[in-house]
């Protein structure tokens, strides 16, 4: 079979052109080059329906070369016709202001330009996908760095034919495929591919040949036979990562954690990669999350006391009342409300002290606590038989209590007898008992009859009944009986 019929089997085998239009990523070079002309030919053979245009960024990382380049893909695009977006972009700048190289900041505004063009394209309801003219040797010279960085199998197949809205339809030829298929077409030349003080061009123009003189295979086609064979693994072990991740899942307020006893349970090769898909979830890339960074964070998890490591992205890696999680630092806080008030606490992390006098019982009471979306509601009820119990109501006869109820947060100085038990325990000892982060107990809020902590939504009941379980251990009658509620707003 000749390249464009190979190339068009290879896009029906992994449905690659079930799309409105392509937009072909077009540097001017001969891949890119090779890609345009093959799509076009499926374009006027029939066997591709859709609008193909192209996408050309100018880096400006070789002066007057870049121009070159640019003037060609814009001659190129008129002559075939086809609707083309040119991009200047100062990629050297960008790479300084953001820190990164500048092999990174430059397909960091390639796929920006691609989102912009894609996005007005489809302002008619259409749907496009973007093509990039990977190839079979690139995809070689990737599992072979990857292979020398030590990575697992994503490293190994991380090329792939179709990944959301990329395409790939080259992967299935050599350059050298592609340089005999453009025979005399023009296209331009960037000298730098050939240097060797990058280390993917070290890998192409030095390595890869060496090892071609002593294989028994041809070295690309070798690793491509591999890594199909392993993306196959990869895929089942990716479907039963996304199982256990969805299995695992427990979401306090907004917030993302595992399950950490299950979690552990699960196989090594799903574990890693459990934590490594919620790690992207939180930090939005996977880049710098390396091997140490991995083992940190499966030591946070074996940890049988509650501790934090730190990650990449200033990210904090912990483990508390049975969860295991990614958070940035400076959401710590908000995490552990979450996940305190997952436990049945009510938090304010502001504080305040709210009163309800008799009077104001008489015709029921209603109040915000401040900054917690909670608000209290109290009442006297006459007839018991109609109480409605749940795991933030608490209820007390009145003949128990005397003069103003009081509803507060910053309990820890003060003491508390719960119902049933042995003594009383100060509350900053009984928070610490309860796993009750530091930076949250301040927040745990109480309710109080004179100086008796009677309630405790989260920790239990000292004074009255929560239950109808409790109510029968309670002594006293029942003709009338205080009722307070924390319900959500």
């Amino acid at each position: 079979m000749d390249l464009p019929s190979r190339v068009l089997a290879y896009c029906r085998e992994n449905e690659l052109l079930d799309y409105d239009g392509v937009i072909v990523g077009l540097s001017g070079g001969p891949d890119s080059v090779a890609l345009l002309k093959v799509l076009l030919s499926f374009q006027r053979s029939g066997d591709y329906k859709g609008r193909i245009c192209a996408l050309h960024v100018n880096h400006n990382l070789r002066p007057g070369d870049c121009d070159a380049d640019e003037a060609f893909v814009r001659k190129l695009c008129e002559e075939e016709g086809v609707l083309l977006r040119c991009v200047n972009a100062d990629v050297a700048r960008e790479a300084a202001r953001t820190g990164r190289t500048v092999e990174e900041a430059g397909r960091i505004v390639r796929y920006r330009a691609f989102g912009e063009f894609r996005a007005e394209l489809e302002t008619d309801g259409s749907e496009y996908v973007i093509a990039t003219a990977h190839h079979g040797d690139d995809l070689a010279e990737t599992f072979l760095m990857n292979l020398f960085r030590g990575s697992g199998l994503e490293g190994l197949t991380g090329i792939k034919a179709k990944a959301g809205d990329i395409i790939r339809p080259f992967l299935c030829v050599t350059k050298q495929e592609i340089i005999e298929f453009l025979g005399g077409s023009e296209y331009c030349v960037d000298i730098t591919n050939s240097e060797l003080d990058h280390t993917r061009n070290i890998w192409r123009n030095r390595i890869i040949p060496q090892i071609a003189e002593v294989a028994v295979k041809n070295p690309e086609q070798a690793i491509r036979d591999t890594s199909g064979l392993l993306a196959v693994d990869s895929d089942y072990i990716a479907s039963e990562t996304y199982k256990a991740f969805d299995r695992l899942k427990i979401c306090p307020g907004k917030e993302m954690t595992l399950d950490a006893a299950g979690l552990r349970e699960c196989h090594e090769a799903v574990r890693s990669r459990v934590i490594r898909h919620l790690f992207l979830y939180v930090a939005g890339t996977l880049k710098d999350f390396e091997y140490v960074n991995l083992r940190s964070a499966e030591e946070v998890l074996e940890s049988d006391v509650p501790v934090t490591a730190a990650m990449p992205w200033g990210i904090v890696c912990f483990k508390r009342n049975g969860l295991f999680g990614f958070v940035k630092s400076e959401r710590m806080d908000a995490m552990m409300t979450a996940i305190v008030s997952g436990m049945g606490f009510v938090l304010s992390d502001q504080r305040f002290d709210i009163r309800i006098g008799p009077d104001e019982l008489k015709d029921g009471f209603t109040a915000k606590i401040p900054n917690s979306g909670i608000q209290i509601r109290a009442r006297i009820i006459e007839n018991c038989d109609e109480l409605e119990y749940n795991d933030k109501s608490w209820f007390c006869p009145t003949d128990m209590i005397s003069g103003d109820i009081v509803v507060r947060n910053d309990l820890g100085s003060l003491k508390f007898a719960k119902a049933g038990g042995s003594g009383s325990k100060q509350i900053s000892r009984l928070l610490t008992d309860l796993k009750v982060p530091g930076q949250v107990r301040s927040k745990v809020t109480g309710v109080m009859a004179g100086d008796t902590v009677c309630y405790i939504p989260g920790a239990g009941h000292g004074r009255g009944f929560v239950s109808r379980l409790s109510r029968e251990r309670c002594a006293s009658s029942c003709d009338k009986v205080l009722e307070i509620r924390f319900d959500e707003v």
